[in-house]
Order: structure tokens, then C-alpha cells, then sequence
């Protein structure tokens, strides 16, 4: 005949004293856990290391595993090999994870100093296996991450534009090297990035450019009324342009600077990239006259087309 639990009168009774089931055994034990923690962790520990006395014995050889078989036992109980005790480990941490999360956040809360020093040893000891879980925990969790810097971001900008101003000035060599290797890991797509960029505001591009290289600044409004005024077109030789390509317009002082030319507006015009760099230093008339010399030189060095048909004619009669 089953007996039943004495204090619930549901379960089968799993004892002869208490005679109770297993839950209530288990509901009695966790309430006196909860009412003398300190006792019972004093206890475990007694536990623990009369375990180790007991079965530490270095003149005893340590044998096989009693689980698997294969390797060698560890010295304290139970007698298995650690590559065994660490699998239960893992199991039991997987059964019971929000008990063990639960209680490492409240050792945490207790003893915060001595976990910082334990994640302090940890992260010198393992320095690849640190940044590996951190790289898998910030995969894991970038939605949150990308929504919190977002939030936190918009709620302030200001504030965190300075706060970014402030840190790459204290850090410069960090600085420089996460650029490095932004650059690095998205290098196609920054390239993308600053072509469509340039494409699409091409005027304010250009005067960023030419106030790096000239020293001095000019509006893009100004470019964009020169681009009006001819038409998309180049100045010298009529050529539409396109500032969509490489080297598809240049901007090219009348009188170069060089030669005592201004900056404005007044003395700026948009060439053709082969014109611009065929004009160089010269002045319009010395550009012009430059072309009617190769012109003329041109027509009186090589033979007319018709002497020349005349002659292959010819020489085509005589070897036949």
C-alpha cells in the first residue's frame, strides 16, 4: 500500500522522516536555505573541502575516469576526468540558467570589487577568448545596441557631437587607428559612399577641393552661376561637361595665378579636362598661336593625302 505525503496528502511519500513527498521536502529545504544562507554556504564549503581531503591522496595512482573510460581522473570526487566534469558543468548551467543568472547578478551586488578583479584576471589571461566573446555578445544584442546609441544619441546631439570632439582629441592614436580600420573593412563601400557624394553635390565638392589646394575659399553658388553662364560647356573648345565622371570638367583661371591672376569669380571658367591641361601657364593668345604653329607644321612636314594615295597607287603598278 502507497503512503501518502503527511503534509500535502497528494504525492507518494518519498522518506521515512519527514514522511513527505519530494516537493515538500524540496519546498522545506529551499525556506531554510533562504532562512540561514550564511549557514548553509558554510557548510557547502565544509563539505567541499572535506571531500578533497578525503580523496586526495598523492601515494594512490588516480585511474580511469569512472564515466567515460578514456582519460584520467581528477583527485577530488566525483573521480572523473575534468573533460567530463566540465561537460556536467555546462549541462547543468544550461538546465538551470536563469538560477545561475539570478545568482550571479546577487554575488555581484555583494562582492562588485572582487568581480571586477576576477574579470580583470580573466580578461589578461585570455585575451583572444575575451575578444571573442565580446564580438558574439555585441553581435547578439546590436539591435538593442544600435536602438540605445540611436536614442541616447537623438535625445542630445549636441552633447554628443562634443563628446565624440573631446575623446578623439584626448585619443588620437585610437582615433586614427579605428579609421584605419574602418577604412580598411569597408573600403569598396566608402569609395561608393564618396563617388555617389560627389556626384550628387558636384559644385560644393569641387569648391572643398579647390579651397584645399588654392588656400582660398569660393562658393558653390559662384561655380554653379560660371556652369549657367556656359552653358555646361567648355570655354574653349565647346565641349560638353560632365561633372558626373573623372576628369569630366576642371575649373581653370583665365590669367594664372602665376602670371599675377586673381581669384574671383571674374578671372575663373570651366574647361575640359585635356584643354585645362593643355593650356597650363599660357594666356589664350599664346595657347592659340601655339596651336596654328603645330597646324601649320603638321601640314608642312607630312604629304597630302592625295600625294600619298598617288604614290601607293604607284608603287602598287610597279611591283606588279
Amino acid at each position: 500500500m502507497i503512503e501518502l505525503c503527511k503534509k500535502c496528502g497528494l504525492n507518494p511519500r518519498m522518506s521515512k522522516w519527514p514522511p513527505w513527498c519530494t516537493a515538500c521536502n524540496r519546498e522545506r529545504r529551499l525556506k531554510y536555505a533562504n532562512a540561514n544562507r550564511e549557514k548553509v554556504r558554510e557548510q557547502s564549503r565544509n563539505s567541499q573541502k572535506r571531500s578533497r581531503e578525503r580523496f586526495i591522496d598523492s601515494n594512490r595512482p588516480l585511474g580511469i575516469c569512472r564515466k567515460c573510460g578514456v582519460d584520467e581522473a581528477v583527485q577530488y570526487a566525483p573521480r572523473w576526468c575534468r573533460r567530463c566534469r566540465n561537460e556536467y558543468a555546462r549541462m547543468w548551467h544550461v538546465a538551470n540558467r536563469d538560477k545561475c543568472i539570478r545568482r550571479m547578478r546577487e554575488l555581484r551586488q555583494e562582492h562588485p570589487d572582487r568581480y571586477k578583479g576576477y574579470g580583470r584576471a580573466y580578461d589578461q589571461r585570455h585575451p583572444e577568448r575575451r575578444k571573442g566573446q565580446s564580438a558574439r555578445c555585441r553581435a547578439k544584442r546590436i539591435g538593442r545596441i544600435r536602438e540605445y546609441d540611436y536614442t541616447k544619441y537623438w535625445s542630445n546631439p549636441e552633447k554628443a557631437r562634443q563628446y565624440v570632439k573631446e575623446w578623439s582629441q584626448k585619443n588620437p592614436e585610437r582615433t586614427t587607428a579605428i579609421r584605419r580600420r574602418t577604412y580598411a573593412k569597408n573600403r569598396e563601400k566608402i569609395i561608393e559612399r564618396n563617388r555617389r557624394w560627389k556626384m550628387s553635390r558636384f559644385f560644393y565638392a569641387r569648391a572643398r577641393k579647390w579651397e584645399k589646394r588654392h588656400g582660398y575659399s569660393i562658393s558653390p553658388l559662384t561655380l554653379w552661376g560660371l556652369w549657367k553662364r556656359q552653358r555646361g560647356r567648355c570655354a574653349l573648345t565647346g565641349r560638353r561637361l560632365d561633372g558626373r565622371v573623372l576628369r569630366g570638367a576642371a575649373l581653370d583661371h583665365i590669367v594664372a595665378r602665376g602670371n599675377g591672376g586673381r581669384g574671383d569669380a571674374d578671372n575663373l571658367r570651366w574647361l575640359c579636362y585635356e584643354a585645362n591641361v593643355a593650356k597650363g601657364m599660357l594666356s589664350d593668345a599664346q595657347l592659340f598661336g601655339l596651336c596654328e604653329e603645330m597646324l601649320a607644321h603638321r601640314h608642312k612636314e607630312r604629304p597630302m593625302l592625295s600625294d600619298y594615295i598617288d604614290g601607293m597607287q604607284h608603287l602598287a603598278g610597279v611591283m606588279a
